[in-house]
């Protein structure tokens, strides 16, 4: 806390009127970086475009906090092992993420039922979280093409909530 304090030039009294506890901050942050998310999908979904253009766009948001806001997004996507409490919280916060994105998958494939929302919104978010990570780590890959690559692969995922089981030759 006395890090945070002095990178955000207030005391650290100051800081504990605002935060209870190293892991209310930590809530604090990962809701502000999961609504920030939410709010750009939810932009890109909303969008004028075509359902396609929309899921671009949000992957390219995504990315772009990643490229811009590396830490906040290794805080997001990375669930603390060593406390509990913080770990608690880090899947509540990816909870009500997965529900956020399921919410906007409706408007997709409205007569869906409700589970494969749900199972289509956790592939998204720990699909997305795992390819930022391994961007971040990694590095060498243009942006765009992380985009148009992650956009299609989602794309094609997203496309296919309402067709059922995917038909295999033998």
């Amino acid at each position: 806390m006395e890090e945070i304090a002095r990178a955000s030039d207030v005391t650290k009294p100051v800081l504990y009127d605002h935060f209870q506890s190293k892991e209310a901050l930590f809530v604090a942050v990962l809701e502000s970086v999961r609504d920030r998310l939410l709010s750009e999908g939810e932009k890109a979904s909303q969008a004028p475009v075509s359902r396609a253009r929309q899921v671009r766009a949000a992957v390219e948001a995504f990315l772009t906090l990643a490229e811009d806001s590396p830490d906040a997004m290794k805080i997001l996507v990375v669930v603390p092992r060593g406390n509990p409490q913080a770990a608690a919280a880090a899947r509540a916060v990816q909870s009500t993420a997965v529900l956020g994105i399921a919410a906007m998958l409706k408007r997709t494939a409205p007569d869906a039922p409700e589970w494969r929302l749900n199972v289509a919104a956790q592939f998204i978010l720990s699909g997305l979280h795992a390819i930022a990570l391994w961007w971040l780590e990694n590095g060498a890959v243009e942006k765009k093409a992380l985009v148009d690559l992650t956009a299609t692969l989602l794309w094609n995922g997203v496309s296919a909530i309402e067709a059922g089981p995917v038909q295999t030759g033998s």
